[in-house]
C-alpha cells in the first residue's frame, strides 16, 4: 500500500507539472533553446485574411480559420508562425498550443514619423505594456516582434531606396526605441523571458553592412548593426535577435550571412522570404516556379543554421506567406485575386521583364483561398516543404515534430517483487496515436504496450507491469523502451519515435 501510495504521488507529480506547464526559452551565443532543446524556427508568416477583407481583418476572432488552418501548418513540419499584430483573443494562442504551434508575436510600430515624439513614445510602450501582459504567460509565445520594414518607410527620397537627411535622423530615433521598449518587456515579464525581435527590410542584400558615406546609406542595406543609426550591438543591447525580410531569389546572397557574422553577435532568423505562384511573363499560375524558389531558399538556411553549427548565424525562418491575400493589390478589388504585379524584382528571373513589376502580392500562399469559403488550395510548395521539414536528413537538432520533450518513465529502476508498474510518462504537442514496443538488450522483442491514458496537455501514460507478450515476469537487467507516436490530418500523417532504457530489479 506504501509503495502504491508513493507511486501515486510520483504521477500526480508529474501531470501537475504538466499542467502548469511554462514555456522556457533562453538565448546562447546564436542559439535558441526551447525547453532546454535546441530549437530551429520553421514556421510562416499568418495574417488569415478572408477574401473579401484587409490587413485590418482581425482573423483571431475567426476561430473556423485557424482551426482549419493550424493543423495544416503542423502537418507541414512548421513549428511556429509569425503573426503582425497583438492578438485580441486567446482562442488562437490555445488553438497554437494545441498544435505545438509557437507564436511569434509582432506590435506594430507607425512607419515615417517622428520617433521623438513624446505621444508617440508612449503609444508604443503602451502598446507593449498591453501586449506582454495579456500573453507573457501563454506558452505557446516564443518571441516578442516590435515592428517590421520601418527602416524602409522612413521618408524615402523621390520613392527611391537611397536615405534623405530626415529619414537617417527618424532612424537614428527609431532604433533607441526598440531597445528602450525590449528592456521594459524583460523587466515586465520577470520572472519569465522571451526574446525580443525586430524584423529590418534588406532591400539590396549585395549592399548589406556597406555605407555610401556617413550618416547617409541605403535603405535596408545599413540598418543592421550600424554605429550611424545606434542599431549596432553596443546600443542595442536589449534586442535579443535580429530579423531580417529579404527577397533575394532562389537562395541567398553569398555574403549576406558572413557579413552579418560582422556586424552583431546576436542570432538571426528570416522574418520574411519566399516566392509568389504567379508568373507574370505566361500570366498563369506558376507553382513549379514557387518550389524552386522556395526550396531553394530552406537549403541556404539550412546551411547556415545556428542549431546545426553553433558558429553559424540563422536561428530559422517564417516563410512569407501562409495563404494568398486578395487585398494586396492596391489598384483592385478585395474580391478580386488580381494578376498584376506590385513591384519589380529582378533576383526572381523567371518572370522578370525589365520595367514589369513581376512580384504579385496577391499569390504568396503555400495555400490558396476560395471566395466566401475556408477552403485551402493545397499548392506544390506545401508538400515539398513537407517532405523538407518532417522527413529530411536534418535529425532531432531541427526538432522534434511531435514530442514536446523526453520521454521518462518512474520509477526506474522497478522493481518485479513489489508487484507494482513503471508508468512511461510521454509529452507530446497535440493529440497523436501512441505506443510502446519493449525490447531486451539482444533486441529480441519482449511486449507491446498501447492504449495509453491521456491527460490535459497531450500528456500519455503507458503502464509496464515487467512482464512479456506470454504474462512471464522479464529477468532482471536493462530493457530498450521505443515509444512511437503517429499523428494525421486530412492526407497527411507524420510518426516518430523516442527510444529509452528501463532498468529492472527484484
Amino acid at each position: 500500500m506504501r509503495v502504491m501510495r508513493v507511486l501515486f504521488y510520483i504521477c500526480f507529480f508529474f501531470v501537475f507539472i504538466d499542467l502548469s506547464y511554462a514555456t522556457k526559452i533562453r538565448i546562447e551565443g546564436r542559439q535558441m533553446f526551447v525547453n532546454d532543446n535546441l530549437f530551429t524556427i520553421k514556421g510562416v508568416c499568418y495574417s488569415g485574411v478572408p477574401v473579401g477583407y484587409n490587413y485590418t481583418y482581425a482573423w483571431e476572432g475567426d476561430s473556423q480559420s485557424y482551426n482549419m488552418d493550424f493543423p495544416l501548418i503542423k502537418a507541414m513540419g512548421a513549428n511556429c508562425i509569425r503573426t503582425y499584430h497583438d492578438l485580441l483573443y486567446p482562442y488562437p494562442m490555445d488553438a497554437a498550443y494545441k498544435h505545438g504551434i509557437y507564436v511569434i508575436m509582432e506590435m506594430g510600430i507607425t512607419w515615417n514619423t517622428d520617433y521623438t515624439n513624446q505621444r508617440t513614445r508612449t503609444n508604443v510602450i503602451n502598446s507593449a505594456r498591453r501586449m506582454v501582459d495579456k500573453w507573457k504567460d501563454h506558452p505557446a509565445l516564443l518571441m516578442w516582434m516590435l515592428g517590421h520594414e520601418n527602416n524602409v518607410n522612413s521618408h524615402l527620397t523621390n520613392g527611391s531606396l537611397k536615405l534623405d537627411g530626415t529619414a537617417t535622423n527618424r532612424l537614428k530615433q527609431f532604433y533607441p526605441l526598440v531597445n528602450e521598449v525590449a528592456g521594459l518587456i524583460h523587466e515586465w515579464e520577470k520572472p519569465n523571458w522571451h526574446p525580443v525581435t525586430y524584423g529590418d527590410a534588406v532591400a539590396d542584400s549585395t549592399n548589406f553592412g556597406i555605407y555610401k558615406y556617413p550618416g547617409v546609406g541605403i535603405a535596408g542595406a545599413t540598418t543592421v548593426g550600424s554605429p550611424i543609426f545606434f542599431s549596432d550591438d553596443s546600443h542595442m543591447n536589449n534586442l535579443d535577435v535580429w530579423g531580417i525580410q529579404v527577397y533575394n531569389g532562389a537562395g541567398f546572397d553569398p555574403n549576406l550571412f558572413s557579413t552579418y557574422k560582422n556586424l552583431s553577435s546576436k542570432p538571426l532568423w528570416i522574418a520574411e522570404t519566399g516566392c509568389d505562384a504567379f508568373n507574370m511573363v505566361t500570366h498563369q499560375e506558376d507553382q513549379d516556379s514557387q518550389v524552386v524558389y522556395v526550396t531553394r531558399q530552406w537549403d541556404g538556411i539550412k546551411n547556415n543554421l545556428s542549431s546545426l553549427d553553433k558558429d553559424d548565424v540563422i536561428a530559422g525562418v517564417t516563410f512569407f506567406n501562409w495563404d494568398d491575400g486578395w487585398w494586396k493589390y492596391s489598384s483592385g478589388g478585395m474580391y478580386t485575386h488580381d494578376t498584376n504585379g506590385t513591384w519589380p524584382n529582378s533576383s526572381y528571373s523567371y518572370d522578370y521583364v525589365p520595367g514589369c513589376n513581376n512580384m504579385n502580392e496577391e499569390w504568396w500562399g503555400f495555400v490558396s483561398i476560395f471566395p466566401g469559403t475556408y477552403q485551402r488550395g493545397i499548392r506544390k510548395i506545401y508538400y515539398e516543404m513537407q517532405k523538407l521539414w518532417t522527413t529530411g536528413n536534418e535529425g532531432k537538432e531541427l526538432n522534434n515534430f511531435l514530442f514536446r520533450k523526453n520521454t521518462v518513465n518512474v520509477p526506474n529502476p522497478f522493481s518485479l517483487s513489489a508487484g507494482v508498474s513503471t508508468d512511461i510518462w510521454v509529452y507530446l504537442n497535440y493529440s497523436s496515436v501512441v505506443k510502446a514496443l519493449i525490447y531486451d538488450y539482444s533486441g529480441k522483442f519482449i511486449r507491446e504496450l498501447n492504449s495509453p491514458a491521456e491527460y490535459a496537455g497531450y500528456l500519455y501514460d503507458l503502464k509496464w507491469d515487467g512482464k512479456d507478450q506470454h504474462g512471464n515476469k522479464v529477468r532482471t537487467g536493462l530493457y530498450l523502451c521505443k515509444v512511437k507516436a503517429r499523428y494525421r490530418v486530412q492526407d497527411s500523417s507524420q510518426q516518430e519515435t523516442q527510444i529509452i532504457k528501463i532498468a529492472v530489479v527484484k
